[in-house]
C-alpha cells in the first residue's frame, strides 16, 4: 500500500540528483590566467593616486591594491586608501575588498562581484585592466602579476 509512493520519491529523488548533477559547468578556467596581480596604474597614473569625484572637504587617495584570480573562477580584489577628512584632517588608512566570480574569454574579463555592479575588461598573462565605474567616478585600474 506505501510502496507506490515510496517507490515513487525514491524516482523523483533519483532524477533531480541526475538533473543537478548535469548543471554542473563544463566549462573549465584556464588555469594559467589564475594567479595574483598586484595594482600598477589608476586611471593611468602611477600609485598613489588620488581619486576624483570625491565630496568637499574629503579627500581619498589609491595608495596599493591586490587581486587574486583562482583557478576555480573566483577573485578577490583589496584597493588600500588614504581617507582624509574634516573628521580625520591626517588622514586615515582603510581598504575596500570586492569579491565574486570571474569568467574568461578570448582575452575578455568580467567580474561579477557579490555586491557591486558587473564589470569587464582585458586579461593576458601578465596583465588584467578593467574599469569600475559609478555614480560619482569611474576608475580604470591596471594590475601586473606579481607577488
Amino acid at each position: 500500500m506505501y510502496a507506490r509512493p515510496i517507490r515513487r520519491t525514491f524516482a523523483l529523488l533519483a532524477t533531480a540528483a541526475v538533473v543537478l548533477a548535469g548543471c554542473s559547468s563544463s566549462a573549465s578556467f584556464p588555469a594559467e590566467l589564475a594567479g595574483s596581480f598586484k595594482l600598477s596604474t589608476a586611471n593611468g597614473h602611477a600609485l598613489p593616486y588620488t581619486l576624483p569625484g570625491t565630496a568637499a572637504g574629503t579627500t581619498a587617495v589609491l595608495e596599493s591594491g591586490t587581486l587574486v584570480i583562482l583557478d576555480n573562477g573566483r577573485f578577490d580584489e583589496v584597493l588600500h586608501y588614504k581617507l582624509t577628512t574634516p573628521d580625520f584632517p591626517a588622514g586615515q588608512v582603510t581598504a575596500a575588498e570586492t569579491i565574486g566570480d570571474v569568467t574568461i574569454s578570448n582575452g575578455q574579463i568580467t567580474f561579477k562581484a557579490r555586491f557591486e555592479d558587473s564589470y569587464s575588461g582585458t586579461i593576458t598573462a601578465s596583465t588584467v585592466t578593467y574599469t569600475k565605474a559609478s555614480a560619482a567616478v569611474s576608475l580604470t585600474l591596471s594590475w601586473l602579476r606579481g607577488s
